[in-house]
C-alpha cells in the first residue's frame, strides 16, 4: 500500500487536485458490488467489449437523469469481464456500456471514460 499511496500523492501534485484520492486495499468483486449497493445516490457503469446493447452516451443520459452523489465505473483488465463477472454485475443492477468497437487498454478506458462523463455531466467547465 505505501508504494501506492506514493503513487497517489504523486498523480495529485502533478494534476493540481486539491485532496489526495482515497486508497483502500484490493478487494473481491462481491464485495466491491455490495459497497456500490449501499447508497441509492450511486450510480455505475461497466463498459464491455461483448454484447452491450446500451451505448456509452445513453448510460451516461441514464446516469445524469438520477439524482447522485457518486459514480462509479467498473473497468475490465485486459482480458476482460468474464461470463460470471458480467453476472454479478448485473445481479446488482449494472448494464453493459460499449464504447466502441475498438478495444481499449485498460489505462486508455480509465482516462476515456472518465473525461466522457465528466464532460457530459458538466463537470469540466
Amino acid at each position: 500500500m505505501a508504494r501506492w499511496r506514493k503513487l497517489v500523492q504523486a498523480a495529485t501534485q502533478q494534476s493540481g487536485r486539491g485532496d489526495l484520492m482515497g486508497l483502500k486495499p484490493a478487494v473481491t468483486l462481491e464485495s466491491l458490488l455490495a459497497e456500490f449497493n449501499r447508497s441509492p445516490s450511486t450510480g455505475g457503469l461497466f463498459p464491455y467489449e461483448g454484447e452491450a446493447p446500451t451505448g456509452l452516451a445513453e448510460g451516461i443520459a441514464g446516469l445524469k437523469s438520477r439524482a447522485l452523489d457518486h459514480i462509479w465505473i467498473f473497468v475490465g483488465s485486459e482480458g476482460g469481464f468474464s461470463t460470471r463477472e458480467v453476472e454479478l454485475f448485473g445481479a446488482h443492477g449494472l448494464n453493459p456500456v460499449s464504447m466502441g468497437e475498438q478495444i481499449l487498454r485498460v489505462e486508455t478506458a480509465c482516462l476515456a471514460i472518465v473525461s466522457v462523463i465528466k464532460y457530459e455531466i458538466g463537470a469540466l467547465r
